[in-house]
């Protein structure tokens, strides 16, 4: 997978340590997240894993330009996102969704299904929403959804259900690119199973990257082409999941593999 559609190159973002209360300074800075290079291929999955603290959130924040970086570059399709003008960045987002981890505090629940799903749309003038029918029956279809589900609300369904609705939204738009903030870690296990499968289908399908933030490496072990490990805001690992899950190489990507062993998700094929 060489068909570079984000490249990450020497990224890090630094949290200025502030000092007194009427008159402020600045007395040193925090590591959020410290010289991250990775790339992410069209169509492929990459898990960024590690333990709480450990920068994935920051990342993340990062990539959807929340945060301002302290130095690094993020390119989208060649092109820098921290340098581009406001439409360019306008597009990147069009381009690249979100599911969040809790679909029940990602969906407005006093939103029927069709709304929720079709918002999007509407936000980007992509779609009226009087006009967006046919958008909402294919977006519910392919995600395993009756199209009588666009008539109810968020609490009159199961979290399985309600994560479905949440990828419905994201994926309506015909992203470039999805991004997963631990997605599928509200689940049982029997339903992670499931949206795994949907979303692997879905990438086959749709033709969309994803990156894919879990402390869970069994269900990246399921799920991901690639593996970024962090650590403290660093890098200590960037491999193919294959090699990675045979072989980790860092202390740390070896706990968490050996702690994974039980999982029974089965492997990415």
């Amino acid at each position: 997978m060489n068909d570079a559609l984000l490249r990450v190159t020497g990224l890090s973002v630094h949290y200025p340590i502030v000092r007194g209360v009427l008159f402020q300074r600045t007395v040193g800075s925090t590591v959020g997240i410290e010289d991250v290079s990775f790339t992410v291929s069209r169509r492929e999955i990459v898990g960024v894993v590690g333990e709480s603290g450990s920068g994935k959130s920051t990342l993340l924040r990062t990539l959807l330009l929340i945060e301002r970086p302290s130095g690094g570059t993020v390119e989208y399709e060649g092109r820098s996102l921290f340098h581009a003008t406001p439409s360019e960045q306008n597009e990147y987002r069009r381009r690249a969704q979100v599911v969040f981890q809790n679909p029940r505090s990602s969906l407005d629940p006093a939103l029927r299904t069709e709304r929720s799903v079709t918002e999007p749309l509407a936000v980007r003038g992509d779609v009226p929403v009087r006009s967006a029918q046919g958008a909402v029956t294919r977006a519910l279809a392919e995600v395993g959804m009756e199209t009588t589900t666009g008539d109810r609300f968020p609490d009159q369904m199961s979290g399985g259900q309600q994560q479905r609705i949440a990828i419905a939204r994201a994926t309506v738009s015909a992203p470039q690119i999805l991004y997963a903030d631990e997605c599928v870690s509200a689940l049982d296990v029997s339903v992670q199973a499931r949206v795994i499968n949907l979303l692997l289908d879905l990438r086959d399908r749709l033709g969309f990257a994803m990156v894919f933030v879990t402390h869970d490496l069994g269900v990246v072990r399921a799920l991901c082409d690639t593996v970024l490990v962090l650590q403290r805001g660093r890098v200590v690992e960037y491999r193919p999941a294959a090699d990675f899950f045979s072989a980790p190489t860092h202390a740390y990507s070896r706990e968490l593999v050996d702690a994974a062993r039980a999982t029974e998700l089965e492997p990415h094929r």
